[in-house]
């Protein structure tokens, strides 16, 4: 089980935020020098452009401080994380298909639920259901929050 006292946690939250705050402030003029830019469409949630990209200082920020807390021993979540980012930083250059990003995200869903040593064992209704039945469930269910905010 992952340990983290109180200060770690306050401290890797302030040092995230600044990590994000200056890494944004610093991209967002490259992406808008590039033309990086998303045009609101009927599918945004937005209403004028946005630029994109940005998103890598967050998965940054996040993978540095995890290994900065909990050590080199594991990677699996990391290279979860950047397979995610990875493909949502080229999508946002060139349009993938959907079928691609799809398959992306169950190769990173795939590495974050057997390898991952926090995740490998997690079951939700093995009482109820077959233990197979049950890692079906929870990969369907990491796909659909993941295409929640990737699609």
């Amino acid at each position: 089980m992952i340990e983290i006292n109180t200060y770690a946690v306050f401290f890797s939250f302030f040092a995230s935020l600044i990590i994000n705050f200056i890494g944004i402030k610093i991209i967002l003029p490259l992406l808008i020098n590039i033309k990086l830019i998303d045009l609101p469409n009927q599918r945004s949630s937005h209403t004028t452009p946005t630029p994109k990209g940005a998103g890598i200082i967050i998965v940054f920020s996040f993978v540095l401080l995890y290994h900065l807390y909990l050590g080199f021993s594991d990677f699996f979540l990391s290279i979860s994380l950047i397979i995610l980012a990875s493909f949502s930083l080229i999508n946002d250059f060139k349009q993938l298909s959907p079928l691609v990003r799809f398959i992306s995200h169950i190769f990173a869903v795939l590495i974050f639920l057997n390898l991952w040593p926090y995740a490998s064992d997690t079951k939700l209704f093995v009482k109820f259901i077959p233990y197979w039945l049950d890692k079906i469930i929870i990969i369907i269910s990491i796909l659909c929050v993941i295409n929640l905010f990737n699609f």
